[in-house]
C-alpha cells in the first residue's frame, strides 16, 4: 500500500514538473519572441528557467520556517500582543507611545514632524 502511494507521488511530481516546463516553454515562445526578439526555447531550457527563477527569488526552501502561513501567524500574534499592551496603558502612556511612534516612523523627506513646523512654513510664504 505504501509503495503504491510513493509511486503515485513520484509520477505525479514528474507530471507536474513536465507540465510546468511545457507551460513555461509555451508562454516564452508565444510572448518573449514577439515582445523582445528572444530565441525560441525547448522544454529543458524552460525547466532551467524555472529553476533559475526559483534560485534568484528565494531558493528551494530550508531557510523559510513555514512560509506565508507562518508569516501571517506571526503577524496575528504581534497584533494580539499590541492590543493587549494598548489595553493595559493609561491615557498618558498611550499619548507617549503615539509620540514615540511618530518619531520612529519617518515616511520621507517631506513629512512634517509636528504642527509647529507646518506653521513656520506657512508663515514664511
Amino acid at each position: 500500500m505504501k509503495a503504491k502511494w510513493i509511486v503515485k507521488a513520484i509520477v505525479g511530481g514528474l507530471l507536474f514538473v513536465a507540465a510546468m516546463g511545457l507551460v513555461t516553454m509555451w508562454l516564452w515562445n508565444a510572448l518573449a519572441i514577439d515582445l523582445f526578439g528572444a530565441p525560441e526555447i525547448n522544454v529543458w531550457q524552460a525547466l532551467g528557467l524555472l529553476v533559475l527563477g526559483r534560485l534568484l527569488t528565494g531558493g528551494f526552501g530550508g531557510h523559510h520556517k513555514g512560509g506565508w502561513g507562518e508569516h501571517w501567524k506571526q503577524k496575528r500574534m504581534k497584533e494580539h500582543m499590541m492590543k493587549e499592551r494598548w489595553g493595559s496603558m493609561n491615557d498618558q502612556e498611550r499619548k507617549e507611545f503615539m509620540e514615540n511612534w511618530k518619531k520612529r516612523n519617518y515616511c520621507g523627506p517631506f513629512e512634517m514632524k509636528d504642527n509647529e513646523e507646518k506653521r513656520n512654513i506657512e508663515t514664511a510664504d
